[in-house]
């Protein structure tokens, strides 16, 4: 073979960079079906014809579109595969026959133990809306029969209805969580948010209600993102009390973001900041000499002024 190789083509298609990068390692069939779909893109084909141009049987034939869609290559679509992920919405979702029901759960072990899950979690039969609903989170949406089992068993946990899970299970899609230890991963995460929302809502002494979706992101912000502990969030209480009567947690969340950007990080240092003394400005030029001198504010003094304003002037407005 000459050392050197020339290539020349006039007649060309595209291939994704990342099929390049990363899968060219993959087996022989699952490159061979990608680059036949790539090279006849909007064609549509008979499954038989595909297995005659690959040489493989049906079994293979599906073994290796799975391999794409696992990869996040390709997307299952109704009964359509496309290379992008496409844009659903939880009104666009299959409605099945009930005899469509019950041809997957008796042919398709997954279906049907995703069918049972729903019922034991929900504690009830399902309706073929239900069921269409379940349906459509795996041949819709696209999610593995397990995730979308412990996506139903979060959602009957958290007395969600079903009609809620379709949503749930596009933005699992569109956050590309596709399998149980992305799933399970997320969900610890969504577990440790509701914690520290709920342990600022026990320390502020809200009970009897749910929190709003406003309270929760700020008081997972004060803990997680800013850092501070129960003992100043108390204080950014009590001075709402003091100075508004109430408690306002938008009037906490000014006065925690000012001492997070000045630094504060214990009761002590806040404490000393409100109390350091007053710093003087310079004279002013020689004609100016036998004016009075004005002392200024403390930073932290005139920072918690402003901060006054700003939440009487949003009482005004209204807000």
């Amino acid at each position: 073979m000459e050392n050197t190789i020339i290539f020349e083509s006039n007649e060309n298609f595209s291939v994704p960079v990342s099929i390049v990068d990363k899968y060219l390692d993959a087996p022989e069939t699952e490159l061979r079906l990608i680059l036949f779909l790539l090279r006849n893109s909007n064609h549509s084909f008979l499954k038989e014809e595909i297995e005659d141009k690959l040489g493989v049987d049906e079994k293979r034939l599906k073994q290796a579109f799975g391999y794409w869609v696992k990869k996040g290559i390709l997307f299952k679509f109704h009964d359509r595969y496309v290379l992008e992920r496409p844009r659903v919405t939880a009104s666009d979702a299959i409605k099945y026959s009930a005899d469509r029901i019950s041809e997957r759960i008796e042919t398709d072990d997954k279906i049907s133990f995703l069918y049972r899950q729903a019922e034991d979690a929900f504690r009830k039969p399902l309706t073929p809306e239900s069921a269409s609903i379940l349906l459509s989170l795996v041949d819709y949406i696209g999610l593995e029969p397990e995730v979308a089992a412990l996506l139903v068993q979060y959602c009957a946990d958290e007395k969600k209805s079903l009609m809620s899970i379709t949503s749930m299970g596009i933005e699992w899609s569109e956050k590309g969580i596709d399998t149980l230890d992305k799933a399970e991963e997320f969900l610890r995460e969504i577990k440790a948010r509701n914690e520290t929302a709920n342990k600022v809502s026990r320390l502020l002494g809200i009970s009897g209600r749910k929190l709003t979706n406003e309270e929760k992101t700020v008081f997972i912000k004060w803990s997680d993102e800013f850092g501070f502990d129960g003992d100043i969030i108390n204080l950014a209480y009590d001075a709402s009390v003091k100075n508004t009567g109430k408690y306002q947690y938008k009037y906490m969340d000014k006065i925690l973001s000012t001492w997070k950007e000045k630094g504060y990080k214990t009761p002590e240092e806040i404490r000393e900041g409100d109390e350091k003394p007053a710093v003087k400005p310079r004279k002013k030029r020689a004609k100016a000499d036998n004016d009075a001198e004005i002392d200024t504010k403390s930073s932290a003094a005139l920072s918690w002024e402003i901060l006054t304003k700003d939440i009487e002037e949003e009482k005004d407005n209204g807000q």
